[in-house]
């Protein structure tokens, strides 16, 4: 009998229009859900008006969850440092991903997040973030790509903990990576491991080591799945997901 595909909940971005009057969508992007399909789950979206109070409902439908990109979590759920960069907040989202993180942690619930995803996550573990990676950290390469850049070009390196999951999971040192974002975490929090890291010295991947899966990454693999190396990170999510 094959075995069946692991269903992975993954949250929705939303477009939110300047015109009040107008409708507000939930959606997300082909190239998140290709990545599930191809890897051997089946992606269900859930919108972000989904109550917090029924997450349960979630743990005990789905095989894991999947935190995807998007606009800025609000600088007041880790006392942030405003700035003019900073996105619109977008409320409902910001508590749905935190109280999703922590039931996560807290039931091994197999969880991947990408971007905004490995934001969230240390924000609702207790940690923080720089909310505007070149006015708050010197020094540093470009991490926001410029507007039109290809989204499977390789901007920098990560180096990985040789210790780390993530060092096991791509088979290698490092991994040459995009970059489309100007957050980057601060402080971690204490659950994760910093175990990615950039030449300039921010961290680009989390992970709990004595989780069934709970692995966060700054750069868009989901982008990269012409690079076979990229496509391992959601092989061995999806082989989680069998086991959670």
């Amino acid at each position: 009998m094959n075995q069946k595909r692991p269903v992975i909940a993954i949250i929705c971005n939303q477009d939110i229009p300047d015109n009040p009057d107008e409708a507000i969508y939930n959606d997300v992007s082909q190239r998140y859900t290709t990545a599930i399909l191809n890897a051997g789950g089946l992606p269900v979206l859930i919108p972000d008006e989904f109550p917090p109070s029924e997450i349960q409902y979630l743990r005990d439908t789905y095989s894991g969850v999947f935190l995807i990109g998007g606009g800025d979590v609000a600088v007041e759920r880790f006392f942030g440092k405003v700035h003019p960069s900073i996105s619109a907040p977008n409320h409902p989202r910001d508590i749905l991903e935190i109280e999703i993180t922590k039931h996560a942690v807290e039931t091994s619930w197999p969880i991947l997040g990408i971007c905004r995803g490995i934001q969230t996550m240390n924000v609702a573990l207790g940690g923080s973030l720089y909310t505007d990676i070149a006015d708050q950290v010197p020094g540093t390469i470009h991490h926001s790509s410029p507007k039109g850049t290809p989204r499977n070009q390789a901007i920098h390196s990560v180096q990985f903990d040789p210790q780390s999951r993530l060092e096991k999971i791509y088979g290698k040192s490092s991994l040459n990576v995009n970059s489309f974002h100007h957050q980057a975490i601060s402080k971690i929090a204490s659950a994760f491991s910093p175990v990615g890291m950039t030449p300039d010295g921010l961290i680009e991947a989390v992970e709990i080591p004595d989780h069934p899966f709970a692995i966060g990454v700054q750069w868009h693999p989901e982008c990269m799945q012409d690079d076979p190396d990229q496509i391992k990170l959601f092989t061995a999510f999806i082989n989680a997901c069998h086991t959670s």
